[in-house]
């Protein structure tokens, strides 16, 4: 993140995508400092859904380093490792752990094409990650994860929770970021199809990293929502 903001934010901002400002930058007896710009205002919840601002700056960040020599010190390489999926499981009850590794094995098969270094991707723009300015402009900011990617993952971070059931909000925004490609006369690297399943396995595959993360604090309220919404997500997911 430091590396980021001292090194690459101008060509972030030249390329449309919106950071804090960088005020003072400094390494001192292997600390890193950023003081940046305080962004005011959270992003309201009623812009948490496929916003078409979130999918601009994101297509912005995606086109400007697809497939280009751009490095980045010590970037986020996204992976599902055999652990991951241990830890995971092992915040279900047993029963239920046994019914749905089969499920999320088929799933991890399949992850590989999420894992292509293809762009830049921010790595965790959740909707808590996006502030505005008293200027009405959209920011973007903790890139503590950013790496290289699909952007599925980046599109499917945006969305609060699990997602929908019948996989509608995957499929709005995998139309909507689309149309960004489409609008500036370029060639689209995906159909929509094939686009809104990505999203929905670098869903499940954000959601394992989260549970195996964070497999000891299976008391929280958002970790407990997960345990009993993902094997439903497993089954929706076989059934498209």
């Amino acid at each position: 993140e430091w590396f980021l903001y001292k090194e690459k934010s101008s060509f972030l901002k030249n390329a449309g995508v919106a950071l804090p400002s960088l005020y003072y930058a400094n390494k001192e007896e292997g600390a890193h400092w950023l003081v940046l710009e305080d962004v005011p205002l959270p992003l309201p919840k009623n812009r948490w859904e496929a916003d078409s601002g979130v999918l601009k700056i994101l297509f912005s960040l995606h086109f400007n380093t697809w497939k280009k020599e751009l490095p980045l010190k010590s970037p986020f390489m996204p992976f599902w490792s055999k652990e991951m999926s241990t830890k995971a499981l092992a915040c279900f009850p047993k029963g239920i752990s046994r019914e749905i590794k089969p499920l999320l094995e088929a799933v991890k098969e399949r992850s590989r094409q999420i894992f292509q270094p293809l762009c830049w991707i921010s790595g965790d723009p959740n909707p808590t990650n996006w502030g505005i300015r008293n200027t009405g402009k959209l920011v973007l900011f903790d890139w503590e994860r950013a790496g290289y990617g699909h952007p599925a993952i980046d599109l499917a971070i945006t969305m609060p929770g699990l997602g929908t059931s019948d996989h509608s909000l995957e499929s709005l925004i995998a139309k909507r970021y689309l149309d960004l490609w489409r609008g500036a006369d370029l060639e689209v690297p995906f159909t929509e199809q094939e686009l809104t399943r990505e999203i929905n396995t670098a869903k499940i595959w954000s959601t394992v990293e989260f549970l195996a993360n964070h497999s000891k604090l299976l008391d929280s309220q958002t970790i407990r929502a997960f345990v009993e919404q993902f094997p439903a997500k497993l089954v929706q997911f076989q059934s498209k």
